[in-house]
């Protein structure tokens, strides 16, 4: 949108008034649509094994937060994954992602820095990891310092 309002006023002032304006309008709008990315099926594919990815790591990280993993977290993650309708390839790949992320000494930073370099625009995404990590900090019903810590951490990064 921005590029068609400054096409059209740039186009309107260095053309000849109306064919100007025309003009700029037009090359506005192929800027406009250069800077769009097509939700293509290998982006869809990228975005959701990002999604996934990051997800899992983060939840098996805020879940070791309290220094273990409870049972009720474990049923939690068992149900996300029936919830997302996912095969055994990808069931086992979310269960090694969280084996990773309850093991990892990886900052949020760098777990994150996929996500958004993938994800950022998408704010729904964002809005859904954010709401998966908070039902599961407080899965096991005891939202502990650490996991407090890391939910606030996550709200304000993903924000």
């Amino acid at each position: 949108m921005i590029g068609k309002i400054i096409g059209s006023i740039i186009g309107f002032n260095v053309g000849s008034g109306f064919f100007g304006l025309l003009l700029g309008l037009y090359l506005g709008h192929q800027y406009d649509r250069s800077r769009r990315t097509p939700w293509t099926r290998s982006k869809r594919s990228s975005v959701n094994k990002v999604f996934v990815e990051t997800l899992f790591i983060l939840l098996g990280k805020i879940t070791t937060a309290d220094g273990r993993i409870s049972q009720d977290e474990i049923d939690q993650v068992e149900n996300l994954i029936t919830g997302m309708r996912m095969n055994t390839q990808s069931r086992l790949e979310a269960i090694k992602f969280f084996k990773i992320g309850s093991r990892s000494d990886q900052s949020v930073n760098e777990i994150m820095a996929p996500f958004i370099s993938i994800c950022g625009n998408y704010k729904g995404l964002k809005n859904q990891l954010l709401q998966c990590l908070l039902i599961f900090a407080l899965a096991d019903n005891n939202i502990n310092a650490k996991e407090h810590k890391s939910a606030i951490f996550l709200i304000f990064f993903i924000i």
